[in-house]
């Protein structure tokens, strides 16, 4: 199995994952979702567990009605992060490059655009 896989086998759990990281400590599970964007509420809560579940995240329930339930990054999930800062700014600094090589395949391949 490649190595990655565990953290970034879902497109969905890079995404949530990349909607966690606050300065502000915890984000509420509707803040993740706002974030996100484009993903069921099962998708996501599937992918957060997941996350959890490879204490990359640790989950907290405030047991309140309404729910109240916040996540945050544990000390392995931080290291994750800083690993994958590199690659976010190559992406970014890439993202033209990248963007015209894509269309310029997709016009070979006779795609529209």
């Amino acid at each position: 199995m490649w190595p990655g896989r565990f953290a970034v086998g879902h497109r969905r759990q890079v995404e949530a994952f990349g909607a966690l990281p606050s300065p502000d400590g915890p984000t509420r599970f509707s803040e993740i979702r706002r974030r996100v964007g484009g993903i069921s509420e099962k998708v996501l809560i599937q992918q957060l567990r997941e996350l959890v579940a490879m204490n990359v995240l640790v989950r907290h329930d405030h047991q309140q009605v309404p729910p109240v339930v916040d996540y945050a990054l544990t000390p392995f999930g931080e290291t994750l992060v800083q690993a994958l800062v590199p690659l976010c700014e190559w992406g970014n600094q890439n993202r033209a490059q990248v963007a015209g090589t894509l269309q310029r395949s997709s016009k070979v391949a006779g795609e529209p655009s």
